[in-house]
């Protein structure tokens, strides 16, 4: 009995990547629906994760966190620096994967290998919404990230007044705007603190709970986001 086809792929040390000959965007790196079972990096599959890495703490098991009010959900013991130990991943892996996806996509167009221009060109693209997407799957308990503090994990859970107001912002911090300029160029806009506080400002109905909405983007805490990246990663990526 013949077997089914398999679709190519090429098989690294760290796990499966399949064959694209798209362009590599944010579609990549970003979460598609909001749930436990696919809101890890597109690129990844959930039954195949990375084992290889020697500072990869454990397997992550996804938590259960679905859709607002956050207050339905029990508070999470994030502050135990023990349950941080079991729970926390690495960004490390899976950014090395997505560095060598982007510089193999990159080379296919250029018709050679770009070797260190690629990875520094994905850092100088991604890496800053990179980790700004990885925040927000910390704070909300989606996954537990290392290299985010512990006590911020699944911080949002605890949250049990004016839910509705702080999934609008949070949702609002998530998207990115189009902005298009005077020489018709387009370039991506993602709103920041600054941005959120004008927003609530601009309408009446929201301003007047201001100090809630200051609130909330302390313990959001975006500007945490901003890691600097580890170099080492990048001869990391080349060397496999």
């Amino acid at each position: 009995m013949e077997g089914r086809k398999r679709s190519p792929v090429d098989r690294s040390r760290h796990g499966t990547r399949t064959s694209n000959s798209g362009d590599y965007s944010t579609d990549s790196i970003r979460s598609g629906k909001r749930t436990h079972r696919n809101s890890r990096l597109s690129s990844i599959r959930i039954d195949n994760r990375y084992t290889h890495g020697p500072d990869l703490i454990r397997l992550p098991t996804p938590l259960e966190c679905e859709v607002p009010p956050l207050s339905d959900h029990p508070p999470a013991d994030s502050s135990d620096p023990r349950f941080f130990g079991r729970m926390a991943d690495t960004l490390k892996w899976f950014v090395i994967e997505e560095m060598k996806k982007h510089k193999w996509i990159a080379s296919k167009h250029a018709g050679h290998d770009l070797g260190m221009s690629a990875l520094d060109e994905w850092e100088h693209k991604f890496w800053w919404l990179f980790c700004r997407i990885r925040r927000f799957e910390h704070i909300e308990g989606d996954f537990c990230w290392f290299e985010f503090d512990g006590v911020d994990f699944a911080v949002l859970k605890n949250v049990q007044v004016f839910t509705k107001l702080l999934w609008v912002i949070v949702e609002r911090m998530k998207q990115e705007e189009i902005i298009r300029l005077k020489d018709g160029r387009e370039i991506k806009h993602v709103y920041e603190n600054l941005d959120i506080l004008d927003w609530a400002c601009a309408h009446p109905e929201i301003s007047k709970d201001i100090e809630h909405i200051r609130l909330f983007l302390d313990l959001i805490n975006i500007n945490s986001a901003r890691l600097e990246f580890p170099a080492s990663w990048k001869d990391l990526a080349l060397a496999a």
